[in-house]
């Protein structure tokens, strides 16, 4: 509202004057716990902000930002989710954190890669969620839904908006009879802005899994495939010469192998695992003749497999023993990277570090002290995408909303 020249009386401004296009290109800025809030404002608001185009818009001005750090903490009855701010902070601020119910052992918790949904495993059943809206929707029980640890992937397709959750799992042999005979199988859950919850299902992809591959390091997504490294006890009791790499082109559904670089051998790929590092696959495995450094090559040719070794990771600095699990608690999993300073951020033994590469220093990123006990890290986006109707909403642990 605003006076005219002569001040003699007064003119309102609505929403009605702004075309739909000004309107679209304010509100896709906007967090999308706020834009939640929005769709109660007009029945013409509500159906821009659920637009396809404007989901599309949303979720590539979010990519243009700074992503969030997703903090996955679970404590046997609920499952909370809190999304930082970027690490460069510190402390990092909270951008929002919501909690689900779970009735089993969470395991596999995955965010999507330059996507911004997440998924989890909970006694068998999947189930995806997206942190910014709280939405929350059980997939469908898939084949051997059973098996523990399930062997899941996450893919996001931005061509078609579409997420993609694979699901491998063995129809016979596997880990109780060693590996001497098995055979994979791989079933697909498409998601995506048309889907209706209640038809969605698994579709069975007609390859097999060539190998066994690592139930308990998440797979990388690059070059819209999915990539394993194979599983170590079949690894020592098979393999020798260079590590190898399952691959799974998601939208070509096929499966494929790729070779590790070629400075590593297959001892090494017993403690080893594939990483999306900005945009390329990387992998990263230990020489324990180097006392304690792991190299990290990244795949810059992906189309002629050309692995470049980018920096090593010292992980003497730090206190790399202690109480642990499994041997892949031992992995430093690279995050991201800043190139301005040469400055890694990773995962270990459930904290983050940002390592610098020239003074092989460790620097831990500052969280509340809940978070300092096991928890799940991953990149994320903030998006508007929707589970629909169907979902429901995890209880909102954010007193701003």
């Amino acid at each position: 509202m605003f006076a005219d020249k002569k001040g003699q009386r007064k003119i309102r401004i609505t929403a009605k004057c702004i075309p739909n296009d000004i309107v679209m290109d304010i509100l896709s800025g906007l967090h999308a716990k706020t834009l939640s809030n929005f769709r109660c404002v007009s029945k013409s608001w509500c159906n821009l902000i659920s637009d396809p185009y404007f989901i599309n818009l949303h979720r590539r001005r979010s990519h243009g930002q700074k992503p969030l750090l997703l903090v996955s903490y679970y404590d046997k009855s609920h499952l909370q989710m809190t999304c930082y701010s970027y690490p460069n902070e510190k402390p990092p601020s909270v951008h929002n954190q919501c909690e689900f119910q779970v009735d089993g052992e969470i395991v596999n918790i995955h965010s999507s890669p330059k996507g911004s949904l997440a998924c989890y495993c909970d006694n068998g059943i999947v189930h995806v969620c997206n942190p910014s809206t709280r939405e929350h929707l059980a997939l469908p029980k898939g084949s051997s839904a059973n098996a523990w640890p399930p062997i899941l992937g996450f893919a996001y397709l931005p061509l078609t908006n579409e997420y993609k959750v694979v699901h491998l799992f063995f129809v016979q042999g596997g880990r109780e009879v060693l590996f001497d005979d098995f055979e994979i199988r791989c079933e697909i859950l498409t998601l995506n802005h048309k889907a209706n919850p209640e038809s969605l299902s698994w579709k069975l992809v007609n390859g097999k899994c060539p190998y066994p591959v690592h139930e308990w390091n998440h797979p990388a997504f690059a070059n819209e495939a999915l990539h394993w490294t194979l599983n170590p006890v079949y690894v020592s009791l098979y393999e020798r010469g260079r590590p190898l790499i399952v691959s799974f082109d998601v939208r070509n559904e096929e499966f494929g192998v790729i070779e590790g670089p070629e400075s590593c051998s297959w001892s090494d790929s017993l403690n080893s695992c594939v990483v999306e590092l900005q945009g390329s696959l990387a992998f990263v495995a230990s020489c324990w003749y180097e006392k304690f450094r792991f190299g990290v090559w990244v795949m810059r040719d992906y189309n002629h497999r050309l692995w470049s070794k980018e920096f090593t990771i010292n992980m003497k600095r730090i206190d790399y023993f202690g109480d642990f699990n499994y041997l892949h608690d031992f992995l430093p999993i690279p995050k991201d990277m800043r190139n301005e300073d040469g400055e890694i951020l990773l995962e270990c033994r459930h904290k983050q570090y940002w390592y610098n590469i020239e003074t092989e220093s460790f620097t831990p990123v500052l969280l509340p002290a809940k978070h300092n006990k096991k928890c799940k890290f991953n990149l994320y986006w903030d998006s508007f995408f929707s589970l629909g109707d169907n979902s429901s909403l995890a209880a909102n642990l954010d007193p701003t909303l």
